[in-house]
């Protein structure tokens, strides 16, 4: 496991060497979504999200699990407002 702190850092690095924070996000997602599939049973899946990039992966890894055909719901504890 690593901290917080240590992940912000990862993504800061990763970011000056050319990766867009949205493309760690869709790949944690699709990889997420992926194992999913391959390791469980076929079934509907609910996916909870909360904010920050965790839930953006949350997002990502619902959509995929859906075109999968397990009919994923998700839920987000937060309403966003757009300014």
């Amino acid at each position: 496991m690593i901290t917080s702190a240590e992940m912000a850092e990862l993504e800061r690095l990763s970011e000056q060497r050319g990766i867009p924070p949205l493309r760690l996000m869709e790949t944690a997602g699709s990889e997420l979504a992926d194992i999913i599939v391959e390791r469980f049973r076929p079934r509907k899946v609910l996916v909870v999200c909360y904010h920050g990039n965790n839930g953006g992966d949350g997002f990502v890894a619902a959509r995929h699990l859906a075109r999968a055909g397990r009919g994923s719901r998700t839920r987000c504890n937060q309403i966003f407002t757009l300014a």
